[in-house]
C-alpha cells in the first residue's frame, strides 16, 4: 500500500494500480493477478449484473416522468378516498327521517 504524494490525486484504476481513499488519506495498490471465486460467488454476481441491467431498464423508461406530479396526484386520491368515506359515514336526510321515525316509535309504545 504506496500513499499518494502528488498533488492530483485520484480514486479508481489505472492500468494495473488501483487508487483509493481511506480514513483521509489516498493511497495506491496493485491488482491482484488472480481473484478466486466460487460458484456461489459467480452466480451471485451474474444474478446482480442481471438485476441491475433490468433496473437501468425501469429507470430510463421512466426518465421523463416528472416525480413531484405523480406523488402529488397519489396524495390527491388518497385524500378524495378518504373524504368520500367520512362523508358517506355522515347520515343524509333519508337516513335521518328513518332513524327519528324509528326513535319515535319506540318512544310512543306503551
Amino acid at each position: 500500500m504506496a500513499k499518494q504524494t502528488s498533488f492530483f490525486t485520484f480514486t479508481g484504476k489505472a492500468g494495473n494500480m488501483i487508487g483509493y481513499y481511506r480514513d483521509g488519506k489516498h493511497y495506491f495498490r496493485g491488482m491482484p493477478e488472480t481473484v478466486r471465486q466460487t460458484t456461489a460467488t459467480r452466480r451471485a454476481a451474474q444474478r446482480f449484473g442481471a438485476a441491475s441491467s433490468k433496473g437501468r431498464l425501469i429507470r430510463s423508461a421512466f426518465a421523463g416522468v416528472n416525480w413531484m406530479f405523480v406523488a402529488m396526484a397519489a396524495i390527491s386520491t388518497a385524500s378524495t378516498k378518504r373524504s368520500s368515506k367520512a362523508v358517506s359515514a355522515i347520515p343524509g336526510p333519508s337516513q335521518a327521517s328513518a332513524s327519528t321515525s324509528t326513535r319515535e316509535q319506540t318512544a310512543s309504545l306503551p
